[in-house]
């Protein structure tokens, strides 16, 4: 009853039959399934390592992460959170097993501290955006806004799964409003490629990506990580020639990039009391 239950759940979320066959027929015994379920509870940083002993890492990790999210669910709804934004934020598993089988080939998700995250409710996935609760680390100034180390904030990530269409991105920033009411948070925070003030360059007025960038206040950029090419190509190479064209978005990076031109990641704030668009 509990694997048609269980099998039930990764549909709900999306994986792929591969991936199912993989958490519903694993590899490792159940009992160590279950061991391992019960250390990531009690302390991440030990169940990862043991991941890595197994000989198959990363399938293991599909399987484990799998039946811990499922394991939550009564307790996400127990907290008033609806199993629509349980499902949701759940899905991050499917986003990063289809990254996995695009660079391995094989049935498994990578990224394990980052997709701890979702499955242990760091953040939580409304609509199109995920929001992760903190404080801010360093003060920020803007022509409009000050905003002191400290003060609450949310997060935004922005899930590898979709466009970026403004009534989406419009619907989501409000879905938070209403989801952290009450929760004395100042901003909403946002630090990616696509609020590069370089896009502007690349982009046409009409493109989603600009129209997403309007909904922040962008107050700087850093170069520290070549974020763009990883994203929009797949990896990050040192020839630039090399990369692929198949997309609009390909081309007009890459021809960008050959004449010397740098995207970095920009830093941007929404107040979180401001409706905007």
């Amino acid at each position: 009853m509990m694997m048609s239950t269980l099998e039930h759940f990764l549909t709900e979320i999306g994986l792929p039959e591969a991936g199912r066959d993989c958490v519903l027929s694993p590899a490792l015994p159940q009992e160590r399934l279950q061991t391992l379920c019960s250390l990531l509870e009690q302390d991440e940083e030990a169940c990862l390592q043991a991941l890595k002993t197994e000989t198959d890492p990363n399938g293991a990790a599909l399987c484990l992460f799998s039946l811990y999210a499922f394991s939550q669910r009564e307790a996400w709804l127990a907290r008033g959170i609806s199993e629509q934004i349980y499902l949701d934020t759940m899905r991050d598993l499917t986003l990063w097993y289809q990254a996995c089988m695009r660079k391995t080939g094989r049935p498994g998700v990578m990224e394990w501290d980052w997709l701890l995250n979702s499955l242990k409710g760091r953040l939580v996935r409304l609509g199109r955006l995920q929001y992760e609760p903190g404080d801010l680390e360093e003060a920020i100034r803007t022509d409009e806004y000050s905003f002191p180390k400290g003060v609450r904030k949310l997060e935004i990530h922005i899930p590898a799964d979709g466009k970026l269409e403004p009534e989406q991105i419009s619907s989501s920033l409000s879905q938070a409003r209403i989801f952290f009411a009450g929760n004395e948070y100042r901003l909403m925070h946002c630090h990616s490629w696509l609020l590069s003030p370089a896009l502007h360059r690349i982009l046409p007025p009409s493109s989603n990506i600009l129209n997403f960038q309007s909904f922040f206040r962008v107050y700087g950029e850093d170069f520290s990580y070549r974020q763009a090419e990883e994203r929009v190509f797949g990896e990050i190479s040192d020839r630039t020639e090399s990369y692929p064209e198949h997309t609009s978005l390909q081309k007009s990076l890459k021809a960008f990039l050959l004449t010397g031109g740098r995207v970095g990641m920009g830093m941007g704030v929404i107040p979180f009391s401001e409706e905007k668009h």
